[in-house]
């Protein structure tokens, strides 16, 4: 039975790519990919008991665009995979988007609308999204935002006002559906650098899973900054929340924070943020870096928080926008319980573009803690990514990532993940890739998983 929220959504989303539709020349360009490729343990087995098989995958995709380049509204692809060897049932997947951006009034208001419907298969474990080859079944997610917004400006003032509301469903699983608006209010001063002048933002997040089992956050924030000087800014942040949880058991909490920090903007490309208060839950701080100009970005982030098992239990709950999780994003889950959460967590974020080269590192360090029994998980990885391009059609791509995590009970799980890929474009339309990977994941001395995988991969657009 589809639910009369998905009937209204789907009937929203309709309407609108329809209007974007009527006003701009849509394009369709049809494409195929065919991929071969022999995977050494088809299945992710545990220490011997693999099993090789050769994979075939098709994936005929449909785009529609328009002549405008902001605008990409509807994209589909299907993928059918057939196994030699049978080690697992042939199997035939579906994704669609749906992206659409109107401006009824140029330059004041705007409205943008986003659909997306996905099956995937997600490896519990690594929590590595694998091409629909290994692992469970992700549930089958419908994910649906609207966000209009409007842009005011008069004199030396710039006012935006925006609203996003955004919709995630997820089918034959037990994951809770999941409702979130946001409002937010924008205003600031012309001029090259510095905080927005103030910045109200209100936040309701509901999430249902089954009748009368619902969790809700609601939470109201507003932003202010001050320049005390010509490069450093006083910053502030108040607000209130309230949280009520209904899926494990009735609880209510609510309070007000109150942060207080600085921030030094001496450049458009440069700045730097540190935030320190109090929140419902304990204390918090946070604290920012970033550069980015030109060819180079550089990006740190450090946080700590504290929140009770209801926080912690909701904030754990799938993300309405991306409902697969990175395989470059560290997630830790405590068992949740009647306790105080500590979390920690830093990041760092290297880009580099040269003329042929491309190089991209990644650090992340992620620790949750229990303040009264005392349990600790943590988790710590790198990834790096090298792209060298070469006699104009051709390119060769490094990646790799490495991931340590310390569960309960001092168990420990490592794993790397392996990537070499040649591409060659043979026409405009054509191209060719060769890939090699090699996956190992080990759970302490007990489980040891391995993988080696060569692919050769043909694309053309119609």
């Amino acid at each position: 039975m589809i639910s009369n929220v998905r009937v209204r959504w789907l009937f929203l989303l309709t309407g609108g790519i329809y209007c974007i539709a009527s006003v701009a020349t849509p394009l369709v360009k049809p494409e195929l990919n065919l991929l071969q490729s022999w995977s050494s343990n088809s299945l992710l087995s545990v220490n011997e008991q693999e099993k090789s098989d050769w994979i075939t995958e098709i994936k005929p995709q449909v785009k529609m665009t328009s002549d405008q380049a902001a605008m990409n509204f509807i994209n589909y692809q299907l993928q059918a995979m057939h196994y030699m060897n049978h080690t697992k049932p042939d199997h035939i997947f579906h994704q669609g988007q749906l992206k659409g951006s109107y401006d009824p009034i140029p330059k004041k208001m705007n409205l943008t609308l986003l659909g997306d419907y996905t099956q995937q298969i997600l490896d519990p474990v690594s929590q590595y999204q694998r091409e629909n080859r290994v692992g469970s079944r992700l549930p089958d997610a419908l994910t649906m935002s609207v966000i209009p917004s409007y842009y005011h400006e008069k004199g030396r003032n710039s006012t935006q006002l925006s609203l996003s509301h955004s919709y995630a469903q997820f089918f034959h699983a037990d994951q809770p559906d999941t409702l979130d608006i946001n409002y937010a209010i924008l205003h600031r001063k012309k001029r090259k650098i510095g905080p927005p002048s103030y910045a109200i933002t209100a936040h309701w997040r509901q999430t249902r899973a089954g009748e009368g089992n619902m969790s809700l956050k609601k939470d109201l924030q507003a932003n202010l900054s001050f320049p005390m000087i010509r490069t450093v800014w006083l910053l502030q942040e108040v607000g209130y929340e309230e949280v009520i949880d209904k899926i494990n058991s009735v609880q209510k909490k609510n309070g007000y924070s109150a942060k207080i920090g600085f921030g030094y903007f001496p450049t458009d490309y440069f700045y730097g943020t540190f935030l320190a208060g109090q929140t419902p839950y304990g204390k918090q701080y946070e604290s920012d870096i970033s550069f980015n100009r030109g060819l180079t970005e550089l990006k740190l982030s450090l946080n700590e928080s504290v929140k009770n098992s209801i926080q912690a239990q909701i904030d754990a709950l799938p993300a309405v926008i991306s409902p697969v999780i990175p395989p470059n994003i560290l997630t830790l889950q405590l068992p949740f319980m009647n306790d105080t959460f500590i979390s920690r967590k830093a990041d760092f974020l290297l880009k580099r573009k040269l003329s042929t080269v491309i190089l991209s590192v990644k650090i992340a360090h992620t620790q949750e803690k229990t303040l009264h029994t005392q349990q600790t998980v943590q988790a710590h990885g790198i990834g790096g990514l090298l792209e060298w391009s070469f006699q104009k059609h051709r390119s060769l791509q490094l990646q790799g990532t490495y991931q340590k995590q310390q569960l309960l009970a001092d168990i420990d799980q490592r794993q790397w993940f392996i990537t070499g890929a040649y591409h060659y474009q043979l026409l405009p339309k054509q191209s060719v890739r060769l890939q090699l990977q090699h996956f190992n994941r080990q759970l302490v001395e007990i489980a040891k998983v391995t993988e080696n995988q060569i692919g050769f991969n043909y694309s053309i657009e119609f």
